[in-house]
């Protein structure tokens, strides 16, 4: 099967043809460039299509999708079937992304255990256990949205970015680089506090990272983890698998 996967995120849209579960293209597109999305559908001749949408910005255009992919088509939801144990029902509010992700974990780890750590416009951790049960997770602030806080409310701390090659030191000098060095100690912090909590209960499991600053988290205590950059978009294929 042919199919275009769309994750649909607060700043961007990934799309991606896959072929038989495979990816074979992946682009990225602003929200005003859905003409340019249909074309590449076209020109790929894709038969079927997945949707996830975190936006809520785009609801013609995946009504538009539904119409010209009929009964090959699925949006995302909290009610979408799912490969594992849901844990008795996802909430009705629960991000489509992170469903989407969680299936894509599901496909790499199982029967392993494991932690899913997206860390895209907002960073969120959601775990499956190693019998496919799905344990919950949290929602926390991701990189640049809390850089943009302390630039927003305060007088004058300036907006910086984290690079995502380097490794920050414990202590730093400078107003920049102690933001920088602070950010990545806060992020870093909240995540070994939950893995910490989390092996109270569950010895072992696999930790996936995936969004736009898995790379940069990676540098750091997750070692031991690996990245998984177009994780969502794998499970978004299974996911219509499961659906159509």
């Amino acid at each position: 099967m042919r199919a275009l996967l769309l994750d649909s995120g607060n700043t961007r849209i990934k799309a991606a043809i896959a072929v038989d579960g495979r990816i074979v293209e992946l682009h990225i597109f602003e929200r005003v460039e859905q003409e340019a999305i249909l074309h590449l559908a076209i020109a790929s001749e894709v038969e079927a299509c997945c949707v996830c949408d975190v936006s809520g910005q785009i609801d013609a255009f995946i009504a538009q999708l539904e119409q010209r992919y009929t009964n090959q088509f699925h949006c995302v939801a909290a009610t979408s079937r799912v490969p594992f144990n849901n844990g008795g029902g996802f909430y009705p509010t629960m991000g489509s992304d992170r469903i989407a992700a969680l299936v894509g974990a599901y496909l790499r780890s199982k029967p392993r255990a494991v932690l899913v750590i997206d860390a895209g416009t907002a960073l969120t951790y959601d775990f499956l256990d190693s019998n496919a049960t799905y344990c919950g997770g949290l929602i926390s602030l991701g990189v640049e949205m809390r850089l943009r806080a302390l630039h927003t409310f305060t007088g004058r701390l300036p907006l910086v970015r984290v690079p995502k090659e380097r490794v920050w030191p414990f202590t730093s000098e400078g107003t920049e680089q102690s933001l920088q060095a602070g950010l990545v100690a806060g992020v870093v912090g909240e995540a070994f506090y939950l893995v910490e909590e989390l092996k109270k209960r569950y010895p072992e499991f696999v930790i996936l990272l995936t969004g736009g600053d898995a790379g940069c988290l990676s540098n750091f205590y997750f070692c031991e983890s690996f990245v998984v950059q177009n994780l969502v978009l794998e499970g978004l294929y299974e996911l219509l698998v499961c659906n159509v």
